[in-house]
């Protein structure tokens, strides 16, 4: 999994978005599925910065799921840390 965006996650409440920042979702791109991007949210503080260009990361207590949304299937991903394997 290659990282290349680090973005907040807003808290919402009663359907709305708040200021309050609740995590923050971590985008990587997977090079064994033709590039396809997704997005892991961690809760809490920001754990790294968004790379230059990309970083070859791995996740701890990665949890990949599916949801309806829309009238189609979406994958949706939470974990409980990230590391930096090699940076590059």
């Amino acid at each position: 999994m290659l990282l290349v965006d680090v973005t907040p996650c807003y808290k919402y409440e009663n359907g709305q978005r708040t200021n309050e920042i609740e995590g923050y979702r971590y985008v990587v791109v997977l090079p064994e599925m033709e590039f396809d991007k997704l997005g892991v949210k961690i809760e809490g503080n920001q754990l790294i910065e968004k790379p230059d260009e990309y970083a070859d990361i791995s996740f701890e207590g990665l949890n990949i799921f599916i949801y309806w949304r829309a009238g189609t299937y979406e994958v949706g991903a939470t974990a409980t840390g990230i590391k930096v394997k090699n940076n590059s």
